[in-house]
């Protein structure tokens, strides 16, 4: 994945108001640690 892809899909998930993209906007703020993310 390239950094743009990267940065297009950031803002795709970061706009879209469903939950399976909410956690995957968490896991792109957290730099992808499921731990972290278990522990919310």
């Amino acid at each position: 994945m390239s950094i743009k892809d990267f940065i297009g899909l950031k803002e795709y998930v970061a706009n879209t108001p469903i939950q399976s993209y909410v956690f995957i906007y968490i896991l792109i703020i957290t730099g992808g640690r499921f731990g972290e993310v278990q522990r919310l």
